[in-house]
């Protein structure tokens, strides 16, 4: 199960590392890891695209100065630190020294700024861009320091240099897109569009015997029903990503685990607060009340999901649980909707993406749930496309069922209800809030800045804006054969650390 992002590995402890000598699949000298994937990826050029499917594989070919582990933790990747200085200006990282590109090119801090500014210039135009808009220059005082001058303290800066779209390339190589150059454990051999990626092991890697298995093959896979006949024939040896509902066909499958954990994506019911009824704050809190956010889970996500009560997974170390705030309660929606000045309800819309079927199942049982509090819900199926041109940036909506996905940092998802942001599609105007996030945007000391964002959450959630639903699952199923799948709060596939036996 994957959702596009609205917007949407490096060293790790060797905890991750299953016990285990390696066996082998194929060939005794070089097994072979075979995943069911469902979409190509677009490109292996990190920089220049918006494809989680790019990210998913290209995790696996690129480093970050920082990354981040399955915990949501920030930890050295090639850099083995950092500094902050100059009142949050100046970010100062020290590069992890004789590290090479899979073409034997040297990693220095030159390099390390060449592809910072590829990554910034107008001519390569990538789609990142403003995440990175106040570095107001770059140094590299020796081969392995670089500096960032930022023009305004950024607390994201951290996150947004470990996030996959800031991989440091080889701004030399000709090709990135089709020829990936990077430090990362692997390299690629070969591509054949919609069939499969075939990567095998960088030479040069600096991981010393990571990754434990030298060939990963990552076959293009759409049908999720001919994923898992491959998964039980043993044709691929896992498949990351299959839907809730289809884990029921594998219980009690020899050879096969199935594998859990928390999402980078966060559901939740919009409502848009220009619209008549939904103007009203006791109006919205009447809508929280009246969602059973357990009978969602159940029924739309067959029990794999956990409950959620603001805009952020549980996933993330910024998280509070506010679950308990609006507990399922039809008499108290009923009494909110009367003291609104609506005792007999109101009709309205709630919008689904059409091949989101998660959402639409959710759309509808929340249309029932309303339908006992006297509010006369019509679910409407639309294309993607329409839900992103109407809804997300027309605004022209009442209420919708939508999935956001995670970052690395919580700027990027409470930021999204400023007023001058233009994603703020249920249409919040908080002052208070405003300043609020300018001011966790710009504090650099970590005890703040959690403080901060947790006041943000529970002013959302007062503010009643959204029924902020659930986090699903992330759900790998796997051959008992390969150590379990780390799961991680961005959508990667992190094949590196992986053994087969």
């Amino acid at each position: 199960m994957r959702w596009l992002p609205l917007t949407a590995a490096g060293a790790l402890a060797l905890t991750l590392l299953a016990s285990g000598g390696l066996a082998p699949t194929r060939a005794a000298a070089a097994p072979t890891l075979n995943v069911a994937v469902s979409t190509d990826p677009a490109g292996f050029d990190p920089q220049a695209t918006a494809a989680a499917s790019t990210f998913e594989i290209t995790f696996n070919i690129y480093d970050t100065l920082a990354t981040v582990d399955p915990k949501g933790n920030l930890v050295p990747d090639l850099a083995t630190g950092w500094s902050v200085s100059d009142g949050g200006r100046t970010w100062t990282f020290r590069l992890r020294s004789g590290v090479r590109f899979s073409d034997g090119t040297a990693l220095t801090s030159q390099v390390v700024k060449a592809s910072f500014e590829r990554l910034l210039s107008k001519a390569e135009a990538s789609p990142w861009q403003p995440l990175y808009a106040d570095i107001a220059s770059i140094s590299t005082p020796s081969p392995t320091v670089v500096q960032f001058h930022l023009s305004a303290p950024s607390a994201p800066f951290l996150a947004n240099v470990a996030s996959p779209w800031a991989a440091i390339v080889d701004p030399q190589a000709p090709d990135l897109a089709q020829h990936p150059v990077g430090t990362g454990p692997y390299e690629l051999l070969s591509y054949v569009p919609g069939q499969e990626v075939t990567l095998v092991r960088n030479p040069y890697d600096w991981r010393h015997g990571i990754p434990a298995i030298p060939k990963v093959v990552f076959h293009i896979v759409p049908d999720p029903q001919t994923q898992l006949i491959d998964l039980k024939t043993g044709e691929v040896q896992a498949v990351p990503g299959i839907a809730p509902q289809d884990v029921a066909a594998l219980k009690g499958a020899p050879g096969i685990r199935v594998v859990t954990g928390p999402s980078p994506f966060i559901q939740v019911l919009a409502m848009n607060e220009a619209w008549g009824p939904l103007k009203s704050l006791l109006v919205r809190r009447a809508i929280n009340y009246a969602v059973n956010r357990q009978a969602v889970i159940q029924g739309a996500f067959f029990g794999y999901a956990v409950p959620i009560g603001t805009h952020m997974t549980p996933a993330s170390p910024y998280y509070v649980n506010l679950t308990g705030m609006y507990p399922y309660n039809v008499a108290k929606a009923k009494a909110l909707l009367a003291q609104a000045g609506y005792p007999h309800g109101f009709s309205v819309t709630i919008t689904a993406p059409s091949n989101y079927e998660e959402h639409v199942r959710t759309a509808e049982i929340i249309a029932q749930e309303l339908s006992a509090v006297g509010i006369r819900a019509q679910v409407v199926q639309v294309p993607w496309a329409t839900w992103l041109s109407k809804v997300f940036m027309g605004r022209q909506y009442q209420m919708t069922v939508i999935a956001h996905t995670a970052k690395l940092d919580p700027d990027t998802l409470l930021s999204i209800y400023e007023s001058t942001n233009p994603q703020d599609y249920m249409n919040y105007r908080s002052p208070a809030y405003d300043a609020l996030i300018e001011r966790a945007r710009t504090t650099t000391v970590l005890s703040v800045r959690r403080a901060l964002y947790a006041q943000a959450q529970r002013m959302l959630a007062e503010n009643a804006t959204a029924v902020y639903l659930d986090a699903p699952d992330t759900i790998v199923a796997e051959s008992t054969r390969l150590s379990p799948w780390p799961i991680y709060p961005i959508d990667v596939l992190p094949v590196a650390y992986l053994r087969m036996r």
